[in-house]
């Protein structure tokens, strides 16, 4: 357990100097004039690190076999203050940029799926598939600050490649799981959800570049969505066939996006547009 105090205050160093760099960047945050610095963005960024700390504190704690109740109550907690007190000093009292927040509250949670997905690939025992989980976390938090530097997100840019990232899972898993009713084992199952994942993340990240929206209107897209796969699932409870069943819910999930997206075309002002 001692041998994590060097790293703990590597990452604490790493995550305050990041975040202090890249907000700092002249011209990095305001190429859409639409998000400025606020205290509220401050605020998600401490609490994002705060349960991102949490996160590897438990994980730590299943990697290293701690034996002691205190142990897996106080190295979480612990962590927790570390990061939303390394946030709270990166960012100082006039706040922050939501794009940047977004950023580096999302990157870990990459990381973490990435992590545990390449550790059931690589068939790991659960303490390893711990440890490769806070590598994950660890490296897409220090490569945040790179994608932030280059691609200078806003906060519905992260948006939407999150949100791509968890409606490819799902479409993964109705269309082969439910559709195709195919029984997969673990490690094809965390290939498949890997590279569909990282495949949409990937797209949604180029698709921003020429659709930049804002976290609103995404919202309501999908709230949309979530609304057309509950009317695939009220159309089909009495359906016997599971294969009819998920490609009702497929195709009128689907349908909802378009919809939602047709709907809220003029939904985001002037800002969001590419010059």
């Amino acid at each position: 357990m001692k041998s994590l105090i060097p790293l703990l205050f590597a990452l604490v160093v790493a995550l305050s100097s990041s975040v202090a760099a890249a907000q700092d960047s002249p011209d990095t945050w305001d190429r859409l004039g639409a998000e400025p610095r606020s205290e509220w963005a401050a605020t998600e960024l401490a609490l994002g690190q705060a349960f991102h700390g949490l996160v590897v504190g438990f994980d730590a704690c299943v990697s290293f076999e701690c034996n002691s109740a205190q142990a897996w109550v106080g190295l979480p907690l612990f962590l927790a203050v570390i990061g939303t007190s390394a946030s709270l000093f990166a960012v100082g009292s006039e706040g922050t940029y939501p794009g940047l927040t977004n950023t580096f509250n999302s990157a870990p949670n990459w990381g973490w799926g990435i992590g545990l997905a390449t550790g059931h690939i690589a068939g790991l025992s659960a303490r390893a598939v711990a440890g490769s989980r806070i590598i994950g976390m660890s490296a897409a938090l220090g490569g945040s600050y790179f994608i932030a530097d280059a691609l200078r997100p806003t906060a519905g840019d992260v948006a939407m490649v999150n949100a791509a990232g968890i409606w490819s899972l799902l479409y993964y898993l109705m269309i082969v799981e439910g559709i195709m009713d195919r029984d997969q084992t673990d490690r094809a199952r965390a290939v498949g959800l890997l590279t569909t994942t990282l495949t949409a993340g990937t797209g949604a990240a180029v698709a921003t570049y020429y659709m930049p929206m804002s976290r609103s209107r995404l919202g309501l897209v999908q709230l949309t969505a979530f609304g057309g796969g509950l009317l695939g699932m009220l159309a089909t409870i009495d359906t016997d066939s599971s294969c009819l069943r998920w490609a009702t819910i497929l195709g009128t999930t689907t349908a909802a996006f378009a919809l939602g997206f047709f709907l809220t075309r003029d939904w985001d002002p002037d800002v969001y547009s590419r010059p």
